[in-house]
């Protein structure tokens, strides 16, 4: 048991070492905290967490937008068909987040298989895929929405008019 907490605390130490390198590059002040969690933010609005729990991985999440299926039924159809094989997300996947009812782009990786840099690009992959998935979203849903709305219009009768 005390060689699992040793892990752990050696899991945030690392994670911390790279949030200090990324805070270093963007002069923003990056640890986590005692949950093990790290928020950072991005010009976009979106904020990356990043989650270390006691497994050997860390967990990148991104919530994008609310979770809201019966104002936008089509929208889970949408996040399955981009994370088929994770080629539409560059290899996260969708989730949402039951307690918030956001939708989130999260990815999950073992420490083991990243470091310093890998880990930077990590964060930075995830924050653009997300800022462009949250856009195709809304731009599919405006689209979608506007198609809607011209099926609610009925046809103009030109009938009551004397040629």
């Amino acid at each position: 048991m005390a060689k699992n907490r040793r892990v752990h605390r050696d899991d945030k130490a690392l994670v911390n070492h790279w949030l200090q390198h990324i805070g270093r590059q963007t002069r923003v002040g990056l640890a986590l905290d005692h949950d093990g969690v790290c928020t950072i933010g991005h010009d976009s609005g979106l904020d990356c967490c990043v989650e270390v729990p006691d497994n050997g991985s860390v967990y990148l999440r991104v919530a994008l937008l609310p979770w809201e299926p019966e104002e936008n039924p089509d929208l889970a159809e949408r996040c399955l068909l981009a994370s088929f094989m994770g080629i539409g997300t560059g290899g996260a996947a969708f989730g949402v987040d039951p307690l918030d009812a956001e939708l989130v782009l999260w990815q999950e990786r073992p420490l083991s298989c990243l470091n310093e840099a890998s880990f930077a690009a990590l964060v930075v992959q995830i924050l653009e895929n997300a800022v462009r998935l949250r856009n195709d979203l809304a731009e599919a849903e405006y689209e979608a929405s506007r198609e809607a709305l011209s099926q609610l219009r009925s046809p103009t009768n030109f009938s009551m008019l004397k040629v």
